[in-house]
């Protein structure tokens, strides 16, 4: 939830701007704005990367495919992560072939693994994630 409502909406911006507006109908102005505004998120991610390959753990988790697949265009508009050492290493390692799907990956000489999600209800009734 944290990269749909912090991340998301300002690549979007950004996304609109360089995909979907005519060239003549741009405005820097918005992409420059919703740059700006990416820092602090970034920096937050940053931070939370220091010292750590993965968001969570050790290996690669659910919490890392939810934020890199919402990351993912920023990729396509070749945003700028210079400024973000941890977040650059870690996309990198996000993006990588093996990385790209991870619900069929497996190593050559393992078992092909699935992830399966399983679902419960919380205290309001509404289903969650197990």
């Amino acid at each position: 939830m944290w990269a749909i409502s912090k991340l998301e909406p300002l690549q979007m911006q950004i996304v609109i701007q360089k995909f979907f507006t005519p060239e003549e109908k741009r405005e820097p102005m918005v992409v420059e704005r919703a740059t700006r505004s990416q820092q602090r998120p970034l920096q937050v991610l940053d931070a939370a990367l220091d010292g750590r390959d993965w968001l969570l753990r050790e290996a690669f988790p659910v919490a890392d495919l939810n934020v890199a697949s919402v990351m993912y265009l920023m990729r396509m508009i070749r945003f700028d992560y210079s400024g973000f050492a941890n977040v650059q290493r870690w996309g990198d390692a996000c993006y990588t072939p093996a990385r790209r799907s991870p619900a069929v990956w497996h190593a050559p000489d393992q078992p092909r693994m699935r992830f399966r999600v399983h679902f419960a209800r919380s205290s309001t009734g509404l289903p969650c994630g197990v």
